[in-house]
């Protein structure tokens, strides 16, 4: 998956723009250090599958998906390992959105630092916005 990506993220780069080639090249260790971040999120989704799926049954409660909430508990067992997953995750997502929006406004507007003018003033500024 790995080889994959790094192909496709290649590909992408070789016929991209001037401006998101440079984008990429500035944010090469960056992008190296996410995407071990994010597959390591999703190795502890599959090593903790066993206590995350019951949650899905939630959508299928007789009672009514908030009557679940109140009567469904996560085991004390599962507890941390869950909440490590969750933060885990929230804090591989949260370094990836400067890179995200940057993409995103590299398609919108050409230039990795234009937000739109109810936004803030570039990248850096959003990552503290």
């Amino acid at each position: 998956m790995k080889e994959d990506i790094s192909k496709a993220f290649t590909a992408a780069t070789s016929t991209a723009p001037t401006v998101l080639n440079q984008f990429a090249t500035e944010k090469l260790q960056q992008i190296a250090s996410l995407q071990r971040d994010l597959f390591h999120c999703i190795e502890l989704y599959v090593e903790n599958r066993a206590a995350i799926l019951p949650g899905l049954a939630v959508e299928m409660y007789d009672k009514g998906e908030e009557a679940a909430e109140f009567d469904l508990r996560i085991l004390r067992d599962d507890f941390p390992r869950l909440r490590d997953l969750y933060i885990a995750s929230f804090e591989a997502s949260h370094h990836a959105l400067d890179f995200v929006m940057g993409l995103e406004n590299i398609g919108a507007r050409r230039d990795p630092n234009v937000f739109p003018p109810s936004g803030p003033k570039n990248l850096k500024a959003f990552l503290n916005w």
